[in-house]
């Protein structure tokens, strides 16, 4: 995600600020100081705010290592100001693997709060709700009811979030995947408006996080729909066979002339009919700012690159191409090129080709 800051790793993960979320600490202190607080109430809410999103990443490490051990890549973890996301290379199709992973965010967010609630009753603190406020309240209060209600709200079945994902991981178990799928979204969607028309009049947060449910829940049914049928159908008969290779020992400039003349961006170096290199949509356009045109391609390719079977199914093309970000990827029938794939080729081939091959 663009504007985010890696600020450390954990377990192998990348722990990442969005640059969001600072502008919340400084609108927290800038609060506190307005109501009063001055510099130490300022301090005081920061503090609980960084104590808060420290239990926000728990909660997404749960999520992130459960599914490292489950096999699913995490790419990072980001932080923004309404929480955490874990990005997974991809939700697992098995229902037990996905209850696993959903499961274990509200666990650890309710044994967090049965954690602060016992440290609060030690030191002798009232916990009845009133005393939780993020300004003026004891930190330990806070902590408490902020994580009990955070680990009670995620287990509301409102898909995507987690207790959605656990109410589609449990029919699944029962019904078809993509029947699952759409009672969960459905389900999502009615909790998004509730929350958003309660949220107008009551609570500004809650019908903002009403409008991000409601894309979510359909952005990933959407989602899960195309990669269902994409599974159906081989590399090989969706890629695109007419274009242009480069030798390594061919000039930038054939590249921009290529360009200039067709939709090409995206070019296979060859060299005695064995591909070697590729020469991205992105390191051309960078080739073209920082480099002469008489720059030889063997300079500015890339050899070290990702390709895929002919015979593979067309989800996992799709698949590699948003977890790499790449704009394009060969595809091979053995040693020899056939064509190339991209994401914009497989949206085509689905909307245009797909369904009458199905």
């Amino acid at each position: 995600m663009k504007w985010s800051i890696q600020v450390g790793k954990f377990f192998g993960i990348p722990l990442k600020i969005h640059i969001t979320f600072w502008l919340l600490l400084l609108f927290v202190a800038m609060s506190a100081g307005k109501r009063g607080g001055g510099v130490q109430g300022g301090m005081q809410g920061v503090l609980l705010v960084l104590l808060l999103f420290a239990c926000v990443v728990l909660h997404e490490l749960g999520h992130s290592v459960v599914a490292q051990r489950l096999g699913i890549r995490v790419r990072d973890i980001i932080l923004l100001p309404i929480g955490g996301i874990s990005q997974m290379e991809r939700i697992p199709d098995e229902p037990k693997s996905e209850l696993f992973i959903s499961g274990i965010g509200p666990i650890i967010s309710l044994t967090l709060a049965l954690v602060f609630y016992s440290l609060a009753r030690l030191f002798g603190l009232n916990t009845a709700l009133p005393q939780a406020s993020l300004l003026d309240g004891h930190v330990l209060v806070s902590l408490f009811w902020i994580n009990l209600i955070l680990g009670i709200f995620n287990l509301l079945p409102a898909f995507p979030m987690d207790g959605g994902r656990v109410l589609r991981a449990l029919l699944a178990m029962r019904i078809e995947y993509l029947q699952a799928t759409h009672i969960a979204v459905s389900v999502g969607q009615m909790f998004a408006i509730f929350f958003f028309f309660y949220g107008l009049f009551y609570n500004f947060w809650l019908a903002m996080i009403g409008i991000f449910i409601y894309m979510g829940a359909e952005g990933e049914e959407h989602e899960t729909i195309l990669r269902r049928s994409l599974r159906r159908i081989p590399v090989g008969q969706a890629i695109i066979t007419s274009f242009s290779r480069l030798s390594p020992d061919d000039s930038l400039r054939e590249a921009m002339n290529i360009a200039c003349h067709s939709l090409q961006m995206d070019f296979p170096v060859m060299r005695d009919g064995e591909l070697i290199g590729l020469l991205s949509r992105d390191r051309f356009v960078k080739a073209m700012r920082d480099h002469s045109p008489d720059t030889r391609i063997s300079e500015i390719m890339s050899t070290d690159f990702p390709t895929i079977s002919d015979t593979e199914p067309l989800e996992e093309a799709y698949s590699r191409l948003t977890e790499a970000r790449g704009s394009f990827v060969p595809v091979m029938h053995g040693r020899t090129l056939l064509g190339f794939i991209n994401l914009e080729q497989i949206g085509k081939y689905h909307m245009l080709c797909g369904l009458g091959k199905r």
